[in-house]
């Protein structure tokens, strides 16, 4: 019998511990080559749960319930194995320039930073570097788990205007993607926003829902939703549905493309030299924020109601509230009772917050 390189046993490692509880996922993808090692020599591995989840008492995963489960994949994982076997063997390509970027002095590579932050219960502090090879830009993310979301990454490659997974590193907890043009959603001014066209919202609209007809699910933060004014929106984080318990997926299309008002209404940047603030001490900052997140929620909500009538249908219908809260996340303040009566009016005044 031909060997399994080391992508495949990485790829079968990641598709197994995928299959896992949440609360260990992250234990055993933290070591995942030690984990893969282990089992293939027909030792099992123990695992403590993520510091705040669910499950409290560790777990012994053995070689046994390793080879029944690839004995027993479905079509699907047996995908998504070819899939990320593919994308660790391509991380050849990209090595010599990531390890030039990451060996680096600090300036180098501060100047080459996108962003930075924790992982979500995952005890990875996670990096993002720009890179450029042969005139195409890339994103390189040093920390996170790539198997993860190995599911979505293989469903999302046909969909246009989200990130593609374009190589991963597994020891190294590295993931690189296409790089998506642009600035992220809060990063953008009132001003910015208001100007963008109705055809680039209706672009985000159907990109999502192509998204969710690929059982696809947004993380429907405005940092995750870039824009250029040439090439429009860009989404760069997304997950594979169902969500990993212990959160059971509510969110239906409705949700998801309503949601997008949320990213891109909230968190604008006021302009400082916009005329009406006035004199800067006597601003009231949360009021003028306010007042631009309801135009731009009304803006958007002119897109729902003239273009897509199905949605709007569907959203007033569904009456259960998803995980993640309402459609529409509202600023306090009496300049809401105009809006709040266009809601009503459109049977939406149940899903806001």
């Amino acid at each position: 019998m031909k060997p399994k390189s080391p992508e495949v046993i990485y790829a079968q490692t990641s598709a197994f511990i995928d299959a896992q509880s949440y609360d260990y996922k992250q234990t055993l993808g933290h070591n995942i080559g030690e984990t893969a090692t282990a089992l293939l020599a027909g030792k099992s591995v123990t695992a403590q749960p993520s510091e705040g989840g669910i499950e409290k008492d560790a777990h012994v995963f053995t070689p046994k319930e390793y080879l029944e489960f690839l004995r027993g994949a479905d079509p699907e994982t047996r995908a998504d194995i070819a899939f990320l076997a593919e994308k660790a063997g391509a991380y050849t390509y990209f090595k010599q320039e990531i390890n030039g970027l990451l060996e680096g002095d600090d300036e180098g590579k501060h100047g080459k930073l996108l962003g930075q932050g924790s992982h979500v219960r995952g005890g990875l502090y996670v990096q993002v570097y720009q890179i450029d090879l042969d005139s195409r830009g890339y994103a390189v993310k040093v920390g996170g788990y790539a198997h993860a979301h190995s599911r979505a990454f293989r469903r999302g490659e046909s969909i246009d205007n989200i990130a593609h997974l374009e190589a991963v590193d597994p020891e190294n907890h590295i993931t690189v993607m296409d790089r998506i043009p642009g600035k992220p959603m809060d990063a953008l001014t009132f001003a910015e926003r208001m100007v963008i066209p109705n055809k680039q919202i209706k672009v985000a609209i159907d990109t999502v829902i192509a998204m969710d007809r690929a059982e696809l699910e947004l993380d429907a933060h405005p940092g995750n939703m870039l824009y250029d004014s040439t090439s429009g929106f860009g989404f760069v984080d997304y997950e594979a549905k169902p969500l990993l318990e212990p959160w059971p997926n509510y969110k239906s299309r409705a949700h998801q493309v309503m949601a997008l008002s949320n990213m891109f209404a909230l968190h604008s940047l006021i302009d400082s030299n916009v005329p009406e603030l006035g004199t800067p001490q006597f601003v009231d900052w949360e009021l003028i924020k306010g007042e631009h997140t309801i135009q731009l929620l009304d803006r958007f909500l002119d897109v729902i109601e003239q273009d897509y009538p199905d949605i709007l249908s569907e959203a007033v219908m569904q009456t259960e509230k998803p995980i993640g809260g309402s459609y529409i996340h509202l600023p306090q303040g009496e300049y809401l009772d105009n809006f709040q009566a266009r809601l009503r009016s459109l049977g939406l005044e149940n899903h806001t917050s």
